[in-house]
């Protein structure tokens, strides 16, 4: 399979527009091509990764640890919230819910991120009983 090309061309300038316009009448007669275009959306930025890696999953760790007597390391307790908030069903053609897969947090966007550090803030630190401090409100060295 050729190397696939990727341009982003943003929809809110017009000389984008006038450009794929004229790259996709550039490809008439030159036989079949396939054409997707989706919308792009910035991942999880940095900020929330270093939010999630150095202060919510391994506090969860530690208490996680604290709770279950098992040692938990931050890549369990990682996982362990992402089976509880990250979820998605997998339906058939029919309709049918035929299993389910745990995003994995890399596949995040902004926003996601940002419902789903909420959710590790109300959710997960109700259900273990912990005060996960927000982003900004906690300090390094504890």
């Amino acid at each position: 399979m050729p190397k696939e090309d990727l341009t982003i061309f943003n929809m809110d300038r017009p000389e984008h527009v006038q450009a794929l316009i004229t790259y996709i009448r550039s490809l008439q007669g030159r036989g079949p091509h396939a054409v997707t275009i989706h919308r792009v959306k910035p991942k999880r930025s940095a900020q929330q990764n270093a939010w999630l890696h150095g202060v919510a999953f391994p506090r969860i760790a530690k208490r996680l640890t604290e709770l279950w007597g098992d040692q938990f390391d931050m890549l369990k307790a990682k996982e362990w919230v992402k089976s509880k908030l990250l979820r998605t069903p997998i339906v058939n053609s029919h309709g049918e819910l035929v299993g389910e897969y745990i995003r994995g947090t890399h596949e995040l966007d902004t926003m996601e991120c940002s419902r789903f550090m909420e959710q590790i803030m109300t959710d997960i630190a109700q259900e273990l009983e912990m005060i996960i401090p927000a982003p900004g409100e906690y300090d390094n060295g504890e």
